[in-house]
């Protein structure tokens, strides 16, 4: 899998597994961790904090319709560089000055709480804190 693509969902079986990583063409792991999976649950792992020492972030998901009109999405901060960040989600042109936070203190590694805006075109924008 290339970097910033992703797959479709796969079929595993819940409780304990092991989650292991590779470099393409190698069968050295790069993560090599257990975890725990429920049963009709949805997940996304991402592999990442690459400035140091890579690991898994693992998401559940909600895979529930957005009501009529509207999307849902989810922010994550994946960045090792940019610490902890307020993200904006604005209309095509806004301003950032007079704009208020979509989601605040975004901590690396963490996930926001799905988010509902209308149907649209966006701007995202992550800053630093404050």
């Amino acid at each position: 899998m290339n970097y910033g693509t992703a797959s479709s969902y796969v079929s595993v079986t819940s409780g304990s597994a092991t989650l292991g990583v590779e470099a393409a063409g190698t069968t050295s792991l790069l993560i090599n961790e257990s975890i725990t999976l429920g049963s009709s649950a949805y997940y996304t792992v991402l592999a990442g904090n690459y400035s140091s020492a890579i690991n898994a972030t693992i998401l559940t998901d909600d895979n529930t319709a957005p009501t009529s009109g509207n999307v849902s999405i989810r922010i994550v901060n994946a960045s090792p560089a940019l610490g902890t960040a307020d993200v904006y989600v604005l209309a095509p042109g806004s301003s950032l000055s007079s704009a208020t936070a979509t989601v605040s203190n975004l901590n690396f590694e963490s996930a926001s709480s799905y988010q509902s805006p209308s149907a649209g075109t966006y701007e995202v924008y992550f800053t630093q804190l404050g």
